[in-house]
């Protein structure tokens, strides 16, 4: 915890500063404090009168979908409904802590079921849906790059062959190898600007729909929609400029040949 403003309870507090408080960014906010260093001294009337001692940032104990509420820390032995106790182990061992501690619970509570779990198991577990919806979307975007690029290849092959007649009766003509690549690339180009224009506002609408459910949220960069899309143009440019050098290598007499 990063302490804004104070301090936080020290281990010698545990029977001294039962009357203290220690709050939350959010919760000084709440109170009507401008900085957190206002809130310091303050008096709180909650289960008594106590003295804010210290202002921690925010931070997320739940899953980022919801927002992060107003907390107030106190030490208070009256009202302890569980307790949380930190066990360390040397070197990451914990079987052996696990061991000796259902052992001890047995003893003082052989009633009572031992079950245990790890901190940041819990924490992950809020974040494993969003995990399994990465992964997939990864997968999908990866196969749709696959399918986009086959897609390309294919109509540039499809473009210069149809096309190589043409091409042929230009060369004869005098037309150089930059005005083939023009031609070319010209209608590809086209549809490939249209493509962006339509996906581009689609893609940032969906994206925002989807990072609407979180209530701390990054914003979208226009560049994280645009710069695949340039990628996606700068890929297929490439392809059809090797297939039109290829055809417009080829003898003009080769190329009227050619059957549509």
């Amino acid at each position: 915890m990063d302490v804004l403003a104070g301090r936080f309870f020290h281990p010698q507090d545990l029977t001294a500063l039962t009357d203290r408080l220690v709050i939350n960014e959010s919760a000084a906010l709440a109170l009507g404090f401008d900085n957190p260093h206002e809130a310091i001294g303050a008096i709180i009337p909650t289960a008594g009168q106590r003295e804010i001692i210290g202002v921690i940032a925010d931070y997320h104990n739940l899953s980022p979908k919801y927002p992060i509420e107003p907390s107030l820390f106190a030490i208070d032995f009256g009202h302890m409904t569980f307790i949380s106790i930190l066990f360390s182990s040397s070197g990451g061992e914990f079987q052996d802590l696990i061991t000796a501690v259902r052992s001890a619970w047995q003893q003082i509570f052989p009633e009572k079921p031992f079950h245990y779990d790890f901190l940041d198991d819990r924490f992950n577990a809020q974040y494993a849906d969003d995990k399994r919806l990465g992964v997939v979307i990864s997968t999908f975007t990866v196969l749709s790059l696959i399918i986009a690029c086959f897609g390309l290849f294919a109509l540039a092959l499809f473009t210069t062959k149809k096309r190589s007649r043409e091409i042929g009766l230009r060369k004869v003509l005098g037309a150089t190898i930059v005005d083939i690549l023009s031609l070319l690339s010209f209608n590809f180009m086209k549809l490939s600007l249209i493509a962006a224009v339509v996906a581009v506002p689609v893609g940032y609408f969906i994206a925002l729909n989807w990072l609407n459910n979180y209530h701390s949220r990054i914003a979208i960069s226009w560049d994280i929609l645009i710069l695949p899309a340039i990628g996606i143009i700068c890929i297929g440019l490439s392809v059809i400029i090797v297939q039109a050098l290829k055809t417009a290598g080829q003898k003009p007499a080769d190329s009227l040949r050619c059957d549509d």
